[in-house]
């Protein structure tokens, strides 16, 4: 036979074997449920017209038939639950169906595409603030963390579960949710797999417990049967074989057929550990001939039991027993994976449909909604503009308002600091002028002089601080003007020549009152101290932006000074003192026989 014959030979085996183990599932499960309870859901489904309550048959037929592992049919009972109504995204009807989703995933060990389906339904419960739901979805995700391994997340999410489950009775719009029973035996089975087994034997214990208050048979035997394996790890022998025999009594008082070969498997481990090994052989040729006579009974559970017995063969060395048991689990994996690779094509695409219908109900009512939230959101947008534009002129108006508000400050600062000084030195002095009188006609000359001079200034300083209130466009005199005005009038009486290097862009950029008044005393303050004791012939003045600062330089050529004795009538300390008012700088140079370079330096962002 050729090797294409041969390949063809084996498919037609492997098809001739699927339908063989669908009508063997089929037959041998469907005919341990109840007919008329099929037929008649079947009947509701096809004449009830309500299309809420077609919806539960639905899942009821859906649950029936991942019961007895048709898997593909219990994803076409899903798919019909989205073609009889449109199913909003959050809502329990969606919530019902990923989760069955999931548990078909799970039941075709599929743990990636399964988690991602628990988290969706988490989400939906976490939004519909259920929390049944949410102990239900946290069930699910910690399944598929114990079957990918991770045990420490599985144990986190199964806690939450337990935390808000609720034992039944529970209305019955939650079909089939997970109850406390199941939590607590995953919480065991996780804590076993991850080798804590002192936290496994409480929690098998807790839900046999529960199991035993609501009468679960199911869950009786499936305890029983997680304490017997956790007794075998403990090497409490005697225990596990008390454990394992208890719950084959309950499956076969019930007619729980796959739990009870997991237990054979059990208490064949358990006599290869007590060296009787005739014994585990008895057990194993109990399961093998279980399955005979049943059928196929559970697919994984008849594979794990299988997996077991491979191990004890080969590890006693039973080659003829071996070679049986390999061949058996041949055959239920062809079988089962032919079955399950056509089963998993059917539901991937299935269920790409359910998906598929619910994102159009989204688009669907996303643009029935659309025009209601495009004006929404304008109406909204419009009142937002109008409370920002609100806002922005409240502010404008409260910062003009403490703009012409620092400014009265400002002037009433200076008016009484420099012109009132100004003022009480010529009261002073005209009183002094008074009393001298014509007979001291020197003395009351100089007194007179004085008084001139103080009243000059006070002018000068009058004019200045009307200067620089005004705007720059509203001034007749620009500000490189206005210091060359200042250098005419101290250095030109003295004969100094001075040289002005300013830059007008600089110039006419500021703004604030305070730094133009500020500048101008600075100029004014270093040009009467050339005036008056430098003795020099050349003045240089600069100002100009450097980085962030503008920098002003005033250079002359004269006598100079020692910094160590500078003399506190010279003005530099004011020019010291007007230079911090503007968060700036100041800076000295000077020698005897040196001149004197003044530096300033202000920061823009006060300008």
């Amino acid at each position: 036979m050729g090797l294409h014959n041969y390949s063809k030979y084996i498919k037609s085996i492997n098809v001739i074997l699927l339908i063989i183990l669908q009508f063997t599932i089929f037959y041998s499960c469907y005919g341990q449920q109840n007919n008329v309870n099929f037929d008649t859901a079947l009947k509701n489904y096809k004449e009830n017209p309500n299309p809420d309550e077609r919806i539960y048959t639905c899942f009821a037929l859906a649950d029936y038939y991942m019961d007895i592992e048709r898997l593909d049919s219990s994803q076409y009972w899903l798919n019909n639950i989205y073609a009889l109504k449109k199913i909003e995204p959050v809502s329990l009807f969606n919530y019902l169906c990923i989760t069955r989703q999931s548990e078909i995933y799970y039941y075709d060990n599929l743990p990636n595409l399964g988690l991602q389906s628990a988290w969706k339904s988490k989400k939906i419960a976490e939004e519909l603030k259920d929390s049944i739901l949410i102990g239900d979805a946290c069930n699910f995700v910690g399944l598929f963390y114990i079957m990918k391994d991770s045990f420490p997340q599985a144990i986190q999410h199964l806690r939450r579960a337990l935390q808000h489950s609720k034992i039944p009775p529970i209305e019955s719009k939650y079909i089939n949710v997970t109850k406390p029973l199941h939590i607590l035996g995953n919480i065991a089975e996780a804590y076993e797999k991850n080798n804590q087994l002192d936290s496994a034997q409480k929690y098998s214990f807790l839900s046999l417990r529960e199991a035993e208050k609501i009468k679960r048979h199911r869950g009786c035997a499936v305890a029983w049967q997680s304490i017997g394996k956790i007794y075998f790890k403990k090497n409490k022998l005697d225990s596990a074989v008390y454990a394992f025999n208890q719950s084959i009594i309950i499956c076969d008082s019930h007619k729980i057929l796959d739990v009870k070969l997991l237990n054979y498997s059990g208490l064949a481990k358990v006599s290869i550990k007590l060296g009787k090994e005739e014994l585990a052989r008895k057990y194993l040729k109990n399961g093998f001939d279980y399955i005979e006579e049943q059928g196929v009974i559970n697919i994984l559970f008849t594979k794990e039991f299988i997996k077991e017995a491979i191990n004890i063969y080969k590890n006693t060395n039973q080659i003829k027993l071996l070679n049986v048991a390999y061949s058996k689990m041949y055959i239920t994996d062809s079988m089962s994976s032919s079955y399950n690779s056509i089963q998993l094509e059917q539901i991937v695409t299935n269920n790409s449909t359910a998906e598929n219908k619910i994102l159009k109900y989204e688009i669907s009512t996303a643009n029935h909604g659309k025009q209601r939230i495009t004006l929404l959101f304008t109406s909204l947008a419009l009142a937002l503009l109008l409370v920002i534009l609100a806002i922005i002129y409240s502010r404008y108006r409260l910062k003009q308002k403490l703009k012409i508000a620092q400014l009265q400050n400002r002037i009433s600062s200076d008016l009484h600091d420099n012109l009132g000084a100004t003022l009480s030195s010529v009261k002073i002095y005209s009183e002094l002028a008074q009393k001298t009188g014509v007979q001291q006609f020197d003395q009351t000359d100089k007194i007179l002089n004085k008084i001139k001079l103080l009243s000059h200034n006070a002018i000068e300083e009058i004019n200045t601080l009307v200067w620089a209130i005004k705007p720059n466009e509203e001034n007749t005199l620009d500000f490189e003007s206005k210091i060359k005005n200042i250098g005419g009038d101290l250095l030109g009486a003295k004969d100094i020549e001075c040289n002005y290097a300013l830059d007008l862009d600089v110039l006419n950029n500021i703004n604030s009152i305070e730094i133009k008044k500020n500048i101008l005393n600075i100029i004014k303050e270093s040009f009467n101290n050339i005036a008056k004791y430098s003795h020099a012939s050349h003045v240089s003045i600069t100002l100009h932006q450097e980085n962030s600062k503008i920098k002003l330089e005033i250079i002359d050529n004269g006598v100079g000074f020692d910094l160590k004795n500078i003399s506190n009538g010279n003005g530099l300390k004011n020019i010291k003192m007007r230079a911090e008012q503007l968060h700036g700088t100041s800076a000295i140079q000077s020698a005897p026989d040196q001149g004197c370079t003044i530096t300033v330096e202000i920061p823009v962002k006060d300008s």
